[in-house]
């Protein structure tokens, strides 16, 4: 898994300790997925007040890419006057989809390799029982396969077939509890009828629900086929769980219900249309302020003052005249033509 693994290693501390609490692996990937879910819940609170704001600016921007569509340069530049003016980020939004990503991917690394990050057997010793599999140490399949192996095998027989590992090892790895509803989780399913199958099924529908929500209710319409995207992810995912040992599908379906009720939590708080109406209210406040008229002193070059009024928008050409006046008069004396 490499670099995609990152989080696997303090992912795997925090599954050793609740393993270590309720000794039943598939018990604690529920607790485990759980728990993430209420860390990342601040997250999500946030993407869904962006996803509601973002709903009200995206005509804005819409009209933007409209009137710039051949200067680049000028559509930068509005679009960044737009998010500070209004102190929106286009971009909040997919910190959450990051973040659920790496740590999708290491989960499935702890997943692939139990022994390693739940029973904290060190990956020296466990390579070399691998190889005695005939398979490489590196081999993602090789800690479930010795799991399968080691099961119902005569500890002396263990030590004398597996002797890099110790008897404690063995023992330990005997009693790695790893079934759940009388589901071995460490088996990888198949495109047959058994029992299996029940977890990822339930992940595949899992997931087709918590899109559907989502994809209905979401107050900021996606783009073309950014709009397919979190679809085709989680399709990837449910075909990644034929692959996997069949713990990450009871992640995969766990992660998705918790997600689903956490977005339905999000929507009550941050009520899209509420937000929408109140974001409006304020855009517009803010458009009559910029044209509500202020008295300005102006200075002539003759030196006379006169008072005006005048709105933002003129108030900021005023003062922008006036800055390149006194420019010009502190640069004046500087030469202006290339020498020859």
């Amino acid at each position: 898994m490499g670099i995609f693994g990152i989080l696997a290693g303090p992912l795997g501390i925090v599954m050793r300790l609740i393993y270590n609490a309720v000794q039943n692996y598939g018990v604690a990937i529920i607790l485990f997925t759980l728990l993430i879910r209420v860390v990342l819940l601040p997250l999500m609170l946030s993407q869904q007040k962006n996803t509601a704001r973002m709903s009200v600016f995206q005509p804005m921007i819409q009209e933007l890419q409209k009137k710039y569509a051949k200067d680049q340069q000028r559509l930068n530049d509005e679009m960044l006057k737009l998010q500070q003016e209004h102190n929106f980020n286009p971009t909040a939004g997919c910190a959450p989809m990051f973040l659920n990503l790496i740590i999708m991917f290491g989960v499935i690394e702890m997943i692939y390799r139990p022994l390693q990050y739940v029973l904290q057997i060190s990956s020296d010793t466990l390579g070399a029982a691998v190889e005695v599999l005939g398979m490489q140490a590196s081999d993602y399949r090789g800690q479930v396969q010795l799991i399968n192996v080691l099961k119902d095998m005569d500890v002396s027989a263990a030590l004398t077939q597996f002797p890099s590992l110790t008897a404690e090892n063995i023992e330990a790895i005997q009693g790695f509890q790893m079934e759940l509803f009388g589901i071995n989780l460490a088996a990888t399913p198949e495109l047959a009828f058994n029992s299996l199958l029940i977890f990822p099924i339930l992940s595949a529908i899992s997931m087709f629900v918590m899109n559907a929500y989502t994809m209905k209710g979401s107050a900021q319409q996606m783009q073309g086929s950014m709009k397919y995207m979190p679809l085709m992810m989680n399709i990837m995912f449910v075909w990644i769980s034929f692959t996997l040992p069949v713990g990450f599908s009871l992640y995969y379906t766990i992660s998705n219900v918790l997600a689903l009720a956490t977005t339905v939590l999000a929507k009550k708080i941050y009520d899209p249309e509420k937000m929408k109406a109140e974001i409006q209210a304020e855009v517009e406040a803010k458009r009559k302020e910029k044209k509500k008229k202020k008295q300005v002193t102006v200075k002539d070059d003759k030196g006379n003052t006169t008072t005006k009024e005048v709105t933002e928008q003129e108030l900021a050409r005023i003062r922008l005249e006036a800055a390149r006046a006194q420019d010009a008069e502190k640069y004046k004396d500087e030469r202006t033509e290339r020498l020859s």
